[in-house]
């Protein structure tokens, strides 16, 4: 026979790692209905968006893995709004691309089996 298990203490995360993931999930979203500091963000947000997204699981892991999907997306199409003239190409072509790389983020901020 072997000796019983004991029960784990709990399955919970510490309190300060959840409101982290808070406060970085509200920090996340208002900066996709900033006007042009997602930008400037971007480039810090995004690596730690796909670290949290990559290091955790369930709801947090698809919340981070969609607002980073989102940023991405809107940087994207910002930039290229910004570097095409032409209004009729920067919507279509600015939206493809955007969407591209808005799922090239998800599929990659996604955590493996």
């Amino acid at each position: 026979m072997s000796a019983p298990r004991l029960p784990a203490l709990s399955s919970r995360q510490p309190f300060w790692v959840e409101l982290a993931e808070f406060v970085l999930g509200g920090f996340s979203a208002l900066m996709l209905v900033s006007f042009g500091g997602q930008v400037i963000v971007a480039p810090v947000l995004l690596p730690v968006q796909c670290l949290v997204s990559r290091h955790t699981s369930g709801w947090v892991s698809m919340t981070f893995s969609v607002l980073g999907a989102l940023l991405t997306a809107e940087v994207i199409w910002l930039g290229w709004a910004l570097l095409v003239g032409d209004r009729t190409t920067a919507l279509i072509g600015g939206s493809v691309v955007a969407l591209g790389s808005g799922a090239v983020f998800f599929w990659i901020s996604r955590p493996k089996a």
